[in-house]
This record gives structure tokens, sequence and C-alpha cells, in this order.
């Protein structure tokens, strides 16, 4: 929803010092009572005339940003559940997993699970399809061909 012009609320104000009502203001600009109420209001209190374009609101993680890091730096293969349960434990701060994701993005941190083994060195014992030491069978699916989901040719 799209906020009324900075001219609007200058008319509110303007009309409300000439001493016009909230109602014969809404009345006159095609308002609300209460929208009118709200931008007096915001005047006297805080002296503002346009509306508000940004929140001020900071970041549920940003006050832990320190102690995220530092556990991260610490173990970077740690789950979200492992963090979670350790911000719970040590800090008190219960919260879901998906704070967490934000954090990382917002720091710029990666948390990389640990690098799997090498593979195995022997590597395959057995050259052909089957049970090692059979020839293969001579109704088998010959070389080359792929498997596909149209039935083959019927065999008679």
């Amino acid at each position: 929803m799209q906020s009324y012009s900075p001219e609007m609320r200058r008319d509110v104000l303007e009309a409300s010092a000439l001493g016009a009502t909230t109602h014969e203001i809404a009345l006159e600009l095609g308002v609300s009572k209460s929208w009118v109420r709200r931008v007096k209001q915001e005047y006297r209190e805080q002296g503002k005339t346009a509306a508000k374009t940004t929140r001020d609101r900071p970041k549920e993680w940003e006050r832990h940003a320190d102690w995220i890091r530092a556990k991260i730096e610490a173990q970077p293969d740690l789950y979200l559940w492992e963090l979670q349960a350790a911000a719970e434990q040590e800090l008190g701060w219960k919260t879901c997993d998906m704070t967490f994701v934000r954090a990382c993005r917002a720091l710029e941190l990666t948390r990389k699970k640990r690098r799997r083994s090498p593979p195995n060195a022997s590597g395959r014992t057995c050259s052909t399809p089957g049970r090692p030491g059979l020839r293969p069978s001579p109704i088998s699916i010959p070389i080359g061909r792929c498997f596909s989901t149209r039935p083959g040719p019927r065999r008679t």
C-alpha cells in the first residue's frame, strides 16, 4: 500500500493550523479521519511531516553476530540445529534455524561440511557385468543397446 504524498500531509497540517476539525479535513481531502489524526499526532509528538520510508528495527541476530562468527570459525561443519542448540544453552537465545541462515548470509560466512574420505584404491574387480568368472548369457542384452520406456521387439 502506497503512502499519501508529502503534499497531502502538508495540506492536513495547514488546514489543522487554520483551525479546521479532523472531520472537516477528512471530508475535504477524501481521506479517513484516523489518518488525519495520525498525521496530526506524528507532527505534534515527533515533528514529522513526511511518511517514514524505512524501518529502524535491528535484526534479531545482530547482537549475537560476534558469537555466531566465532562458533562457525571454530567449527565450520556445524549443523544449523547444533548452532541453534548452542545458542539456547550458552546465550539463552531461542530462535529458529532460518535466523542463522540469514545471519550467515549477511556475515558472509559459509558452513563447510567435512570433506569425504578418498575413494577406495582397489577399484573395480570385475570387467564384465554379472557374477565374476561367468560368461554373459547369449540371451542377455547385447552391449550397445540402451534401456528405454518403449517395449523392445518380441522374442520368438
